[in-house]
Order: structure tokens, then C-alpha cells, then sequence
């Protein structure tokens, strides 16, 4: 309950909460210019999954931006089958 509360909370503050998968650590740089794509009032959780190979999936509330190479890769197996 205090979880989803927090959640609210920081909804109604129009702070956005962020989970940004990579296959590897991304520097503070990097952070900060997707942190600016989304506004200035986001908080950054990092995830690291060597299983994306590459680039980045980024989680905001319920919509997930996949941009990693292992969805790529993945797309472009579908289309030449």
C-alpha cells in the first residue's frame, strides 16, 4: 500500500520513474541526456542485462521503448522468415 501510494504521490508531482535496462553500465552522461528526453523531473533505475547484447530498453509506468539490439536482431529474423 505505502509503495503504491509513493507512486501516486510522485505521479501527482509529475515525476517520472524510469527503468533503463542495458547490457552494460552507462555513464553518467548517457543518463542524463535520457533522463532529459523524459523530463527534467525523472528518477534514473538502472538495470543491467548482458542478455540485450546492446543498446538500451527503457520502462516508463506501463509503456516499455525497446531500442536494444537483441529486439533488432529479432525483428529482422521474423521478417526473412
Amino acid at each position: 500500500i505505502i509503495e503504491e501510494f509513493e507512486k501516486h504521490t510522485k505521479k501527482q508531482a509529475g515525476i517520472k520513474e524510469l527503468e533503463v535496462e542495458s547490457a552494460r553500465e552507462l555513464d553518467k552522461t548517457t543518463l542524463n541526456k535520457i533522463k532529459k528526453m523524459f523530463g527534467e523531473k525523472s528518477e534514473v533505475k538502472t538495470i543491467i542485462n548482458p542478455d540485450l547484447i546492446g543498446g538500451i530498453r527503457v520502462k516508463v509506468d506501463d509503456v516499455i521503448y525497446d531500442a536494444s539490439l537483441k529486439k533488432q536482431l529479432s525483428r529482422l529474423k521474423t521478417s526473412l522468415i
